[in-house]
């Protein structure tokens, strides 16, 4: 048995538990998620015991809202996986998560496999004293093995211990719901949220606030020529705390190409995908965003921060343009790169941006090298 613990249901994950038990099944093993609470602040998704076709079980919890970390005190853990006697115990969430001390504190009585699935990287650690170092390394050299999302998260567990074994497990995403390109006329979508018919359009789906660079894009686009302005729309979809700012901006600027959009759901955010010529994310700080998988399963081109976490793994020259840096010359640099680019390039880019994510990305693909992984261990 495969038993994985993690702090609330997804839709993203519900789905990726789905398929990863059904391939399991094949090799006569079980799945069983244990899950740390229902909510978190913040959440707003819902849980349909009738969408999770696999095993899971909710712990009884004390929950403490410490800022941004919560404390899901869940006394009993132990006793479950001592009824559960998994082979592969796989600890989900941050290597401080209380339920990643309570397994690791009481290992010797469970007779297990333990991995870390760690999105960590070096960039996104927020605390480096020597306290929090020595108790980080503790941590990872006290399981018996890693998964991973990206080689930046393989690298980051590397400079803590450079022997144990790691396997590869990016976050997944509903491939289906964004392979599917039946909708509206791209006419009419356009309309629908009055982009410049005849310009090329790039979208931004993320927070708006420092860490995500969507501000700086925006300055730097600011600087750009007017011929480049004119032939160019930046579609920003999200909320945070920089939309009052850069709304005032793009007035005093008179951007009329820009368009902050706001949150939107599901739906239009695919509709908004489906109309735009490429995605951009000039992140600052992101472990592993889902965004850019999305919008490669739209057969779009990336624009992409060196800084994602998952940067390496998605942007080639077949898929898209790296950000090298977030500042005004390389923003503006990347923004007329892709406005001069040719149509037959940027058609094999959005071919190329979907087939490595279909090989890489999709949920089957991750299912099959993770149980490849936990068979080499077995």
């Amino acid at each position: 048995m495969l038993v994985i613990i993690t702090n609330i249901p997804t839709p993203y994950r519900t789905a990726f538990f789905n398929v990863l038990s059904h391939e399991l099944k094949k090799e006569n093993i079980n799945l069983h998620v244990i899950y740390c609470a229902k909510t978190e602040p913040r959440r707003s998704w819902l849980f349909s015991p009738e969408e999770n076709n696999y095993n899971y079980s909710f712990l009884r919890s004390i929950d403490i809202n410490l800022r941004n970390y919560y404390l899901h005190l869940n006394y009993e853990l132990i006793s479950i996986l001592k009824e559960l006697k998994p082979t592969w115990l796989i600890l989900g969430g941050s290597w401080n998560a209380f339920s990643t001390i309570q397994v690791l504190l009481c290992k010797k009585y469970i007779s297990t496999q333990i991995l870390l699935w760690s999105e960590g990287h070096l960039e996104s650690k927020r605390n480096s004293s020597k306290i929090i170092e020595s108790l980080r390394s503790i941590v990872f050299n006290s399981v018996n093995g890693f998964v991973v999302p990206n080689i930046k998260s393989m690298d980051y567990i590397r400079v803590y211990n450079k022997n144990s074994p790691i396997g590869f497990l990016p976050n997944t995403v509903d491939e289906d719901f964004f392979s599917d390109s039946s909708m509206l006329s791209k006419e009419s979508i356009i309309r629908k949220y009055g982009v410049k018919p005849s310009n090329r359009i790039l979208i931004c789906v993320a927070r708006l606030d420092n860490n995500k660079g969507v501000f700086d894009l925006m300055k730097a686009y600011s600087s750009l020529d007017y011929n480049i302005k004119d032939n160019l729309s930046i579609v920003y979809v999200g909320s945070g705390e920089l939309h009052e700012t850069m709304l005032n901006y793009k007035v005093d600027n008179k951007l009329e190409n820009v368009f902050l959009l706001g949150q939107k759901d599901q739906d239009e955010v695919k509709e908004l995908l489906y109309v735009s010529d490429a995605f951009i994310l000039p992140t600052k700080l992101d472990s592993n965003p889902l965004t850019p998988i999305e919008a490669s399963f739209m057969k779009k081109p990336l624009i992409l921060s060196k800084l994602a976490g998952n940067h390496d793994e998605l942007v080639t020259v077949n898929t898209g343009i790296s950000i090298n840096h977030i500042n005004e010359t390389e923003l503006m640099k990347v923004l007329i790169d892709f406005q001069k680019m040719d149509e037959s390039s940027l058609s094999e880019m959005s071919i190329g941006a979907f087939e490595n994510v279909y090989n890489s990305f999709s949920r089957k693909a991750v299912s099959l090298n993770l149980i490849e992984f936990l068979l080499d261990k077995k």
